[in-house]
């Protein structure tokens, strides 16, 4: 699926008091992934703008815009693009430049409030503005969820991976894309965007656990991507690859309880989710003992990880040892007449070794 967007695009001149800011936009995610969607007939209520606004100024460093667009005045060389908003003809509705918008509204909050005095010229070029308008056509609603992925997801100010995850699955499951076609969309390489999609599906179960379900934030995504990244994980959740769910309910709620404590006064097991790695090396061992041991009230990744290298370290000295017995039988009579002294000193050296091991073991038992 092909898109010419720069023809759906307008020019249009308008007044910043009739551009409603997105109270839905995708990077108030990262913030809270659980928040519900605002119904759009709402989007000009006072408390909502209000709302959307504060978010915007607490979460985006929309006054560090703010005091740039000050200093330089605001500049119309990356155009702010808007729709229609459908419940009134004169107002419109950010596709993308929440944050300049907020910015803007922001500097004249301060005139209104007597902290900062704006000329008459500075008034204008604040409030009358010269925007792109996203023409109403049968691609205007996926337009608008494609335009500010196309600038964020690779563009000029990078969304994280839950922001395009969430978009990938919106193109995949809302907008019927193929795989393909959503990952083509928005720039990403075909494995990239499954990787995401995959993620984001787990990270969704995550949220609906019963037990620690209302714990799980936006900003642990990157634990889920972590864990479907490591096939041992997966198989040990039980993930349906065909139905891209997790199956075994009851290791997905002991993973999550790795991840979020129940106790105010200690920390999880994992706080990061690059420790996930670690982890999924308990997992491989399929050592019950060893599992059980990590799981346990005393156990930590440390202590577990230790565990794992003794275990190791005995599995590579019985190697050795049979490899060495496997080579002495395999000598032949021509080899064994041939030896030279050194190679007689070798087999001393090595009989002395076993005799003093064995005596030293003797005595410990």
């Amino acid at each position: 699926m092909k898109f010419n967007i720069t023809k759906q695009l307008e020019p249009l001149d308008i007044r910043l008091q009739d551009i409603l800011l997105d109270p839905n936009n995708p990077r108030f995610a990262e913030i809270d992934s659980t928040e519900g969607k605002i119904n759009e007939s709402r989007y000009d209520e006072e408390r909502i703008k209000e709302n959307t606004y504060r978010k915007m100024k607490q979460n985006f460093d929309v006054d560090v815009l703010a005091n740039a667009i000050k200093e330089l005045g605001f500049l119309p060389l990356d155009k702010i693009i808007v729709r229609k908003w459908n419940f009134a003809d004169n107002k419109y509705v950010v596709i993308e430049g929440n944050r300049r918008i907020a910015a803007l509204k922001s500097i004249l909050e301060q005139h209104a409030n007597g902290t900062l005095d704006l000329t008459q010229e500075q008034i204008d070029n604040y409030t009358k503005l010269n925007v792109l308008l996203l023409k109403d056509s049968n691609e205007t609603s996926l337009l608008n969820i494609l335009i500010p992925g196309l600038r964020h997801v690779s563009g000029i100010k990078d969304w994280g991976p839950y922001q395009k995850a969430k978009l990938l699955c919106t193109l995949r499951d809302e907008e019927k894309l193929a795989p393909q076609q959503a990952a083509e969309s928005i720039g990403l390489s075909v494995q990239k965007a499954n990787n995401l999609y995959r993620s984001y599906k787990a990270f969704m179960q995550m949220c609906e656990d019963e037990e620690y379900g209302e714990s799980i934030n936006a900003r642990m995504f990157s634990f889920a991507e972590e864990t479907i990244k490591k096939k041992s994980l997966k198989d040990w959740l039980g993930w349906d690859d065909k139905n891209k769910e997790i199956t075994n309910k009851e290791n997905l709620t002991t993973l999550l309880s790795l991840f979020i404590s129940n106790d105010d006064d200690s920390e999880p097991k994992i706080t990061s989710a690059i420790q996930i790695r670690d982890f999924a090396k308990i997992i491989e061992t399929n050592d019950s003992k060893i599992i059980n041991f990590f799981l346990s009230q005393g156990g930590t990744l440390m202590s577990t990880l230790a565990k794992i290298d003794v275990s190791n370290t005995k599995i590579q000295w019985k190697d050795r040892i049979l490899d060495c017995i496997e080579v002495l039988g395999d000598l032949s009579q021509d080899t064994l007449l041939n030896m030279q002294k050194d190679d007689l000193t070798a087999l001393e050296t090595l009989k002395d070794k076993i005799d003093k091991t064995i005596e030293t073991i003797q005595k410990l038992s």
